[in-house]
């Protein structure tokens, strides 16, 4: 046992009892937060508490009230706004005991920036995908919002009436070359000055909704060498996830998220470095580089269900 707790919030999200799985098994006790009172991991685990929304002015102050009152050593956040939200307080949390794993503030608000990635990536020689201008779009391309994580609000136009429709909704859109092939996940853990401690590239043959529903590991030492240098470049610290697509060109980077993936327990299956370094960042160790990792191997998920009377999901007094 590592007599050691994380808060992780997010644990009403889908893939959130895998990786909750994944913790408890390694050793880790576990205490969820979600602003969602009908969130999954409410139920599923002993403790688990209804929070604010990362964009409330009480967020922070629950946040620091739930590592008190768990004696909590880690936190792992999901929504991108969290992830903002408690980089700039890591200092403050620290002080508390808390080892907030994610980067500083100012790699986060980069890889949040879906533009300002981009450009970093071209300054760490990282290929990318062309971006348009508005009057300079060539079809079919991929329209997405400036920030937010994931696949939300992100669209193939294939005319300029369907790229009008899309980008009527966001506020500061993105106009990417549209690249066909392989798209890859790469789970990234990164120690002190954003040195790679593992690198685990996964293979996305089934998604919905945006998550990982059928993946497979794939020792591609592209890929890996590109993600090794965006580890260091943009020093990330803990676990992240490193988006690109294996074109008719090449290989081309599209976003880093500065957390665990929804398809990260695949990696933690494949790769037996990663708990343990997880733990030894908390510790305020230094991490040890991942020799190897499974090849190959295939995970295939799918939905689980709990069921529970009202009372112990909603407080209809409140």
């Amino acid at each position: 046992m590592t007599n050691l707790t994380i808060l992780r919030t997010a644990v009403g999200s889908l893939p959130s009892r895998g990786l909750i799985d994944a913790l408890r098994e390694y050793g880790f006790s576990v205490v969820g937060a979600d602003a969602n009172p009908a969130a999954y991991g409410h139920l599923y685990l002993d403790e688990s508490e209804v929070v604010p929304r990362a964009d409330e002015p009480t967020f922070l102050d629950t946040v620091t009230d739930l590592v008190a009152d768990h004696n909590i050593d880690a936190i792992l956040a999901g929504p991108e706004a969290e992830l903002l939200a408690l980089a700039g307080e890591k200092a403050k949390l620290g002080r508390q005991g808390a080892t907030v794993l994610c980067p500083d503030a100012k790699t986060v608000e980069l890889c949040a920036d879906k533009r300002q990635t981009q450009a970093a990536f071209a300054d760490a020689e990282i290929p990318v995908p062309d971006l348009y201008e508005r009057d300079a779009v060539e079809f079919p391309c991929i329209v997405k919002p400036r920030f937010g994580g994931g696949s939300t609000a992100v669209n193939v136009a294939r005319s300029e009436s369907e790229l009008a429709v899309y980008a009527a909704d966001l506020n500061d859109p993105i106009f990417q070359n549209y690249v066909d092939g392989p798209e890859y996940t790469v789970d990234v853990l990164s120690g002190d000055d954003g040195r790679p401690l593992s690198v685990v590239p996964r293979r996305r043959h089934g998604v919905e909704s945006g998550k990982s529903v059928t993946g497979e590991t794939v020792a591609r030492e592209d890929i890996i060498e590109h993600c090794e240098t965006i580890s260091r470049e943009f020093d990330l610290f803990g676990p992240s996830c490193i988006q690109c697509i294996d074109g008719p060109d090449g290989l081309r980077f599209i976003e880093v998220n500065t957390r665990f993936g929804g398809g990260a327990v695949l990696s933690m299956q494949a790769d037996d470095s990663v708990l343990p370094n997880v733990e030894r960042l908390i510790r305020g160790e230094r991490g040890v580089k991942s020799e190897s990792f499974r090849d190959g191997l295939v995970m295939i998920r799918n939905y689980t269900e709990l069921y529970a009377d009202r009372t112990e999901v909603w407080d209809d007094n409140a």
